[in-house]
C-alpha cells in the first residue's frame, strides 16, 4: 500500500469495501415495473437497466427534453390495469459521453414508487 504523504505512514489510501448491494424494484399500484441490483444513482434519479424493466406496461411517448449533462430523454406512459400514468419514466438514447452509463437505462418518476428490499446476494 502506498502511503498518500511520504513519511506518514498513517494516511494511505484505503480499498473500497465490496458489499451486497440492495435490490431496487419501482412500483406502481402494486405491480413491479423493474426490479434490478445494478441501478444507478444520478441526479435524484434511480435508473434501472434496460433488461431489468418491464417493458410491456411501459408505452412510447412523442414527449422528449433537453438536459446539459444528460442529452435528450424521451418519455414512455406507465400502464397498469387500464390506468395510465403519463410520462411517469424516461431514458436516454444516446446520451452524452459524459453519462454514457445511462443508455438505455429507465429512471421512473411520480406515481411510481422506488423501494428498496433484500440483497443481491440473497436470490
Amino acid at each position: 500500500m502506498k502511503a498518500l504523504y511520504p513519511g506518514f505512514p498513517l494516511f494511505r489510501r484505503r480499498r473500497a469495501v465490496d458489499r451486497p448491494r440492495a435490490v431496487m424494484r419501482a412500483v406502481w399500484r402494486g405491480t413491479v415495473l423493474a426490479e434490478s441490483a445494478d441501478v444507478i444513482h444520478r441526479d435524484g434519479a434511480c435508473y434501472f437497466p434496460a433488461e431489468a424493466v418491464r417493458w410491456q406496461r411501459l408505452r412510447p411517448r412523442r414527449k422528449r427534453s433537453w438536459c446539459p449533462w444528460k442529452g435528450v430523454a424521451r418519455y414512455f406512459d406507465v400502464e397498469v390495469g387500464g390506468v395510465v400514468g403519463a410520462a411517469s419514466a424516461w431514458s436516454y438514447d444516446h446520451p452524452w459521453p459524459s453519462a454514457r452509463a445511462l443508455r438505455r437505462a429507465v429512471a421512473f418518476g411520480p406515481p411510481v414508487r422506488l423501494e428498496e428490499g433484500g440483497r443481491a446476494d440473497d436470490r
